[in-house]
């Protein structure tokens, strides 16, 4: 999503997800309340970040959204009794 908004300047990582979210979908008055990201009902959940070093900034987030999705994979792996790695 950082292609699409490159005009927001504090875009939060979902810590769940590794999805990077633009400043813009959490103002209700851009995308609308109904559509609006809640970034203050959970705040354990989200991360901002500043988008100085973008390029670097934009590695370093998909290497952490891949090793979320590997972690998930083995959680899942684990529990259906299969190891992998």
């Amino acid at each position: 999503m950082l292609r699409r908004c490159p005009g927001a300047s504090a875009p939060s990582l979902d810590l769940h997800s590794g999805e990077v979210y633009d400043e813009i979908l959490t103002d209700p008055m851009m995308v609308g309340a109904d559509a609006a990201i809640d970034v203050d009902e959970d705040p354990a959940r989200w991360s901002r970040f500043d988008r100085s070093g973008s390029q670097d900034g934009r590695q370093d987030m998909n290497a952490f959204a891949a090793d979320r999705r590997w972690g998930r994979a083995r959680a899942f792996l684990a529990d259906e009794g299969t190891r992998a790695g």
